[in-house]
């Protein structure tokens, strides 16, 4: 019988979502899961190369839970995150509006997936479904910026 690594307490995940195709959006994930509550928080990144170029970033927060099926199959994690836009230093209690949602579909081991999100830019959402899922390890995912 071939052991399962199980995740459990707190563990960070970095994911890459892109179809692949040049000029198509990549939307990179970092996040923080506790097993305990169920939540999930993080950072997200979508980076598109074409004219004109995107960089849109959002905080993300969230819950998943499991979706159960008949057994022997193994039950998909279902993730479910809303974004809001980053303020470094509110200078008032303002909340401002989500400004991304993101619905992830994983298998139970957490390394891949479907997922579908939708982001808003200049005022106009966009929606992109149904795109691969891929666990990244041991590498830099959302980079730090300079000033």
């Amino acid at each position: 019988m071939a052991s399962k690594e199980i995740r459990a307490g707190l563990f960070a995940a970095n994911y890459r979502i892109t179809t692949g195709v040049p000029g198509a959006p990549v939307l990179t994930l970092g996040l923080t899961v506790s097993t305990v509550t169920h939540t999930v928080t993080g950072q997200g990144h979508i980076f598109q190369a074409v004219n004109p170029s995107l960089f849109f970033k959002t905080d993300l927060k969230g819950n998943y839970y499991l979706n159960p099926i008949l057994p022997p199959a193994e039950y998909p994690i279902h993730v479910s995150l809303t974004g809001w836009p980053f303020i470094p230093n509110p200078i008032s209690n303002v909340v401002p509006h989500a400004n991304a949602f993101t619905e992830l579909v994983l298998a139970a081991d957490w390394k891949s997936g479907k997922c579908t999100y939708r982001y808003q830019d200049n005022l106009e959402w966009h929606v992109v479904e149904d795109v691969p899922v891929v666990l990244v390890a041991d590498e830099v995912v959302l980079h730090a910026e300079t000033v």
